[in-house]
């Protein structure tokens, strides 16, 4: 029923029923649907509880460590956040989640200034799944960060030539 009323966007009574759910039969999805409620209503350590809570059941759930990298990356607990976004590349099972935890980790290290580590994942990015826009954009934002202009500008017009953009882009 929770996850009904979640779909409906009836936030607050999904989580009551997630609560109730958890009071009555403490399961993994009720642990991460209410975790994820509370991420969104930005009850952070809430979140983190029912996210540790969802591990405890499914030690291989790369979703609750990625959420969990998210509240630590959030309160500026970085060595924690790269830990749980490391753990959960050990479980992630397809290669969208594998990208975004990629991204994850190098916003990560770019906040510790660990800007040459940041570019290293990238790198790993782009041999295991190519450049795409996104990537290319956040990858010149890095150069720019590391004072290298030339390299920033080079990533971009390839971007540039080698996807297609709105002409308002280019």
């Amino acid at each position: 029923m929770g996850e009904i009323l979640k779909n409906q966007g009836k936030l607050p009574q999904a989580m009551e029923m997630f609560n109730k759910q958890i009071e009555i039969y403490p399961d993994l999805m009720a642990y991460i649907n209410r975790g994820t409620l509370n991420r969104f209503f930005q009850k952070y350590k809430s979140a983190l509880e029912d996210f540790e809570e969802a591990i405890k059941l499914d030690p291989e759930n790369s979703f609750c460590y990625s959420r969990v990298g998210l509240i630590y990356e959030h309160h500026r607990e970085f060595d924690k956040a790269l830990e749980s976004f490391d753990n959960a590349l050990n479980y992630v099972a397809n290669d969208n989640g594998k990208l975004q935890l990629y991204t994850y980790k190098a916003r990560v290290l770019q906040c510790m200034n660990r800007f040459e580590e940041s570019m290293k994942i990238y790198a790993k990015y782009i041999d295991e799944f190519g450049m795409n826009p996104d990537i290319a954009y956040d990858i010149s934002e890095l150069a720019v960060r590391m004072g290298n202009i030339d390299y920033a500008t080079s990533i971009l017009e390839e971007a540039i030539n080698k996807f297609e953009f709105d002409e308002n882009v280019k």
